[in-house]
């Protein structure tokens, strides 16, 4: 399931210093990011969870290969209004 929510970088609740314009903004960005990331069938299955901030957008989560990991990136990259990607998805391999 992919999915949008804040990060650890995320601003304690009733401290964010951005205005209602960058809020949009950065949610109209997370939400883009979802859908380029859900509309790829390889990365459906996969848990993933963006947050965008002044277009710099953080992904999170578990995937099951390192061609997942690298992919959520590329598309990511590729989204119109995003500056930089941090990648925090973590590969998860067999014991």
């Amino acid at each position: 399931m992919l999915m949008g929510e804040g990060g650890a970088d995320s601003p304690p609740i009733g401290s964010d210093s951005r205005g209602s314009a960058q809020m949009a903004a950065d949610e109209a960005l997370t939400e883009a990011v979802v859908a380029a990331l859900d509309a790829h069938s390889t990365l459906r299955p996969q848990s993933i969870a963006v947050s965008a901030r002044s277009g710099a957008v953080t992904l999170g989560g578990t995937v099951g290969s390192f061609d997942a990991r690298d992919l959520a990136v590329e598309l990511a990259t590729a989204v119109a209004g995003v500056a930089s990607v941090n990648n925090q998805i973590r590969v998860k391999t067999s014991d």
